[in-house]
């Protein structure tokens, strides 16, 4: 405060956290079949998710064949083909629990981003001959969501200081 004014360079941002979930970006429940590794590409600009955006993370959900090899099948995350995180299917539970990953703000590119879910699908040994290939599945769920700070700068023009320090 200089002379009764504030210094708009000395106000910081204030963060403001919003979701954007797959189904309002235009994606639908994403399915992949069989015994592989199988990949989602979704692209994005980093103006879909707001004006303003950092600190942006990934929320996975979904799920998957129960009889699918826990040790053998998982999911892995990419982000601008560079793997953020993977963690192994549960064989019996169905569900993918929420897998959630930053996204690095060094590689997030002004232009069309690429956030790519890769499914590796495998059955136990044990399994093949009762269980056809082309009956392991796995589903990415359109509830998956980005999680997003936005910066948005307070102007000092939108403070009011005229019953300071007693506001009420």
């Amino acid at each position: 405060v200089a002379q009764g004014r504030l210094d708009p360079d000395l106000i910081e941002p204030l963060a403001v956290e919003a979701k954007a979930r797959l189904r309002r970006l235009g994606y639908s429940d994403q399915h992949v079949r069989g015994v592989a590794t199988h990949l989602i590409r979704m692209n994005f600009k980093r103006a879909d998710l707001g004006e303003n955006v950092k600190d942006v993370s990934f929320t996975a959900g979904g799920a998957h064949s129960s009889f699918l090899d826990g040790e053998g099948s998982s999911i892995t995350i990419l982000f601008n083909q560079v793997p953020i995180k993977g963690v192994p299917l549960r064989a019996k539970s169905g569900r993918i629990e929420a897998v959630r990953v930053e996204l690095p703000d060094e590689r997030m590119s002004s232009g069309t981003n690429t956030l790519e879910v890769a499914f590796d699908l495998t059955v136990r040994s044990e399994d093949c001959t009762r269980v056809w290939f082309d009956q392991a599945w796995a589903t990415l769920s359109a509830d998956s969501y980005f999680e997003v700070r936005r910066s948005e700068a307070i102007r000092a023009d939108d403070l009011n200081f005229k019953q300071f320090p007693d506001p009420f």
